[in-house]
């Protein structure tokens, strides 16, 4: 089976990076793409890492939640 994982760097997006994860086992073909935040990206959609923003551990660290000015989506960091 070939290895779907790859980094790709784009232009039609300032140059951010996004990695491309493998999908479901029972979906081949299917990738997901995941954003990577710059930490004043995540400065600014947390507010500075408020603790009224920050949710709790995780597996992985400390969650908060924050807004993207971009997209006005609401959105959970770990």
């Amino acid at each position: 089976m070939k290895n779907n994982l790859r980094v790709v760097r784009s232009r039609s997006n300032g140059g951010q990076f996004k990695r491309e994860l493998p999908g479901p086992k029972d979906a081949p073909g299917v990738n997901i793409a995941a954003h990577i935040f710059a930490f004043r990206e995540l400065a600014a959609a947390t507010k500075n890492f408020r603790p009224e923003c920050f949710l709790g551990e995780g597996g992985f660290g400390r969650v908060y939640k924050g807004s993207l000015e971009s997209t006005g989506q609401g959105t959970l960091f770990s």
